[in-house]
């Protein structure tokens, strides 16, 4: 993604870099030595790139890295998460703990964070790995990404708040509060799941979130957007009164400094606030559940605020826009042959087709109205006159009764009983989205709250604070 652009033009905007199809994991020397090439050239020489006057040549750099736990293992050569020094950004060891009828790593929080890695010092674990020929200080050998021109293979490789906190620590954590196989511990309200599907389902959460709350019975095939809203939204208030106060004021932590983290803007005050608050939740988490709960993901959460401090809010550097391209491009191919092909094709076709489309809409408004009427998905916004709003969607014809136009004359509007053009959704100047409870949308059978009334050439937006009798 270009970290210049506008968040919202960012995600709709990632370059698609290189495809991987194989029964196995690629190798990230062959994998990753187009990208470096092309990256190292753009850095050194520039883009050149025109606007309506000037020609400008920028230079490009590779910032971050995000990846899951696996990949990241590859990306850097280093030792799995769940190997002896498995951590990228400390010289934590772990230790061996039996866990049920097994054995896992586990990360004790201790009395002091251990030292942090550097790329001096990885440089030269990477050397002793290679006249050694076996992983040293958890670093295999040296990493194609270490050709890139200011990557630090250390400070430049971010901890994912997606993988390590949503699908991470947050799913670990409601695991142990609802798994049956904890049913005699103290944290256990697995017994009440019922009372809280029903507390959870009651909950009419708002536009940005993107999923409506689903089952915790269903909880392992809950998404990771869904996971961040139990945990920013859901939690606090669903749990209240069923888990204990100790484990509830725990978990309270790390939803306060999540908040604070997913900030637009986060000050160094709050990044020191959010560390404490981390450092807290990981150290009592050893204390209420137990060492052999201690995994990697709770280990991660000490590394977050550093990342802030580099590189801004956690939302930034997210695989969140990532993931949800793989899903697209899982969309892309049908059948087991040529598949790289068939995705290559298809993304370059549809990553043509917008300026394809204006080109086209510019000379033949018959082809845009017919676009608007029959292709589903298609922006069909128009702004109002006079206004600093935007409608979304095409008008319907609506006649108002007695009973909503005196409505109206209450707030000082005498229409009578005019015919109006109402809009499901209308967009302000200031990104703020009314929804009309006039119109009933026909598939979701959904009703919303705003209508748009035209008289004599005069448009008026009226938002109702009550519900309008039909």
């Amino acid at each position: 993604m270009v970290n210049e652009l506008p968040y919202k033009i960012r995600r709709k905007n990632i370059f698609l870099g290189e495809l991987w199809f194989g029964r196995s994991k690629p190798d990230m020397y062959t994998f990753l030595k187009p990208f470096v090439s092309n990256m190292k050239q753009v850095s050194s020489e520039g883009v050149n790139w025109c606007d309506c006057t000037l020609t400008h040549s920028t230079k490009v750099f590779t910032t971050t890295c995000t990846c899951d736990f696996p990949a990241r293992c590859l990306v850097q050569n280093t030792s799995q998460f769940n190997g002896q020094y498995g951590c990228s950004w400390c010289l934590a060891s772990g230790e061996v703990h039996s866990v049920g009828r097994g054995y896992a790593r586990v990360y004790p929080a201790g009395n002091q964070l251990d030292a942090c890695r550097n790329q001096t010092d990885h440089i030269e674990h990477a050397r002793i790995a290679v006249e050694q020929n076996k992983p040293h200080m958890g670093v295999k050998g040296p990493s194609v990404l270490f050709l890139l021109m200011y990557f630090d293979i250390i400070n430049n490789v971010v901890v994912d708040y997606m993988h390590a906190v949503c699908l991470g620590v947050v799913r670990t954590v409601a695991g142990l509060w609802l798994d049956s196989s904890n049913h005699s511990e103290p944290f256990y309200i697995g017994r009440s799941i019922e009372q809280l599907d029903q507390r959870l389902k009651s909950i009419r959460p708002p536009s940005e979130v993107t999923r409506l709350p689903a089952s915790l019975k269903f909880r392992k095939n809950w998404k990771a957007s869904e996971w961040r809203a139990w945990l920013l939204h859901y939690s606090a208030v669903v749990t209240a009164g069923f888990l204990p106060k100790r484990f509830y004021e725990h978990n309270m932590l790390l939803v306060t400094a999540m908040h604070l983290l997913l900030a637009k803007n986060v000050d160094q005050n709050t990044i020191q606030l959010c560390e404490s608050l981390l450092i807290a939740f990981v150290v009592e988490f050893e204390a209420l559940y137990g060492k052999e709960c201690m995994r990697f993901n709770i280990h991660q959460l000490l590394h977050l605020t550093a990342c802030v401090k580099k590189w801004g809010p956690v939302w930034v550097y997210s695989a969140f826009p990532f993931e949800g391209m793989n899903g697209k491009l899982g969309k892309m191919f049908h059948g087991t042959q040529y598949v790289h092909k068939q995705i290559a094709e298809k993304f370059m076709l549809i990553r043509s087709l917008p300026s394809i489309a204006v080109n086209a809409f510019n000379t033949n408004t018959n082809l845009k109205k017919y676009f608007q009427v029959n292709v589903f998905g298609f922006d069909m916004s128009e702004a109002l006159p006079n206004e600093n709003l935007c409608s979304l969607g095409l008008p319907v014809k609506y006649i108002l009764n007695c009973a909503q136009s005196n409505a109206l004359g209450t707030l000082g509007i005498i229409l009578g009983r005019p015919n109006v053009q109402a809009y499901r959704k209308v967009v302000t100047n200031s990104g703020l989205i009314l929804v009309s409870q006039v119109i009933q949308h026909k598939k979701t059978k959904k009703k919303q709250l705003v209508c748009k009334i035209q008289r004599q050439q005069n448009w008026f937006i009226t938002t109702y604070s009550i519900s309008l009798p039909e």
